[in-house]
C-alpha cells in the first residue's frame, strides 16, 4: 500500500496507454478464430465417436479430421468422421462449434468411396467462393492405388444442407494407363483455378496443359471461360 501511495503522490505515469479501439477489435477477432489443433481434434473425435456409437478399428483409415472455417460469419470446425459400427465403415460430415460439442450442422452420413476407406482423404482447404459468409470446403482426395493422385471435390454448406461438387484432378500418375499430369490450385475471387504444367493429354484423370477456371453454378463445379 505504501508504494502505491508514493506513486499517486508523485504523479508518476506508470500505466500503459490503452490500445486503439480498432486494435482491441482485431485482438478479439483473433481470439475468436480458433485453429483446429490436435487437442481440439482429439476431444471432438472422442465425443462424436461415442455419440454416433462408432469405434476406430483402423487408426490409419478411421477417426476425425477437421479444419476451421467461417460459418455464418463466425469460426467453426468442419469435421469428417469415419468409424465402424458392426464391422461396417461409416463416413459423416458436419459443422461443430468451437466448444467442440455443439453440432451447428448435424453430422450426416456421406458416401464413402474406395480410396476413402483406406485413408484416401488427405487434407482440407476452405474458401468462401460465393461471398455468403460461409466457407466452402475443398477436399483433396489421394488414392493409395496410385503413387501420385490428388483429386478435389467441393463441399458447399447452405443452412443444414451439405452438397458434394465433383472437381478435377490436380495430380495423377498411373503407369499402367500411361497417364500422368501435374498441376496446382489457386483461388481467384469466386473461382478455383487449376494450372496444369505437365500432362500426357486430356483424359478422365488429366486435364490438358494450361489454365482451367472453375466456378459454382447450377449446383456443380464447372469449368468456365474467364
Amino acid at each position: 500500500m505504501a508504494a502505491a501511495c508514493v506513486l499517486l503522490l508523485c504523479g508518476c505515469e506508470t500505466s500503459v496507454p490503452p490500445a486503439p479501439i480498432a486494435e482491441h477489435a482485431a485482438m478479439a477477432d483473433a481470439a475468436r478464430w480458433l485453429e483446429c489443433t490436435e487437442l481440439a481434434r482429439a476431444a471432438m473425435e472422442t465425443t462424436l465417436l461415442a455419440r454416433g456409437h462408432l469405434t476406430k478399428t483402423d487408426d490409419w483409415s478411421e477417426g476425425l479430421k477437421c479444419v476451421t472455417l467461417e460459418y455464418l460469419h463466425a469460426p467453426a470446425f468442419f469435421v469428417e468422421l469415419v468409424g465402424s459400427r458392426a464391422d461396417v465403415r461409416h463416413r459423416f460430415q458436419g459443422v461443430v462449434a468451437t466448444d467442440r460439442t455443439t453440432e451447428l450442422v448435424a453430422l450426416r452420413e456421406r458416401t464413402l468411396d474406395w480410396a476413402q476407406q483406406r485413408g484416401g482423404v488427405v487434407s482440407f482447404d476452405t474458401v468462401d467462393l460465393d461471398s455468403d459468409g460461409t466457407d466452402e470446403v475443398v477436399v483433396h482426395h489421394g488414392d493409395p492405388r496410385q503413387g501420385t493422385a490428388d483429386r478435389i471435390t467441393l463441399v458447399t454448406i447452405h443452412g443444414a444442407t451439405l452438397s458434394d461438387l465433383s472437381g478435377p484432378y490436380l495430380r495423377y500418375d498411373d503407369p499402367d494407363l500411361s497417364e500422368s499430369c501435374e498441376g496446382s490450385l489457386a483461388v481467384e475471387g469466386s473461382h478455383l483455378v487449376v494450372t496444369t504444367t505437365a500432362s500426357t493429354g486430356p483424359s478422365e484423370h488429366c486435364p490438358r496443359l494450361g489454365r482451367h477456371v472453375f466456378a459454382i453454378g447450377n449446383e456443380r463445379l464447372a469449368e468456365v471461360t474467364p
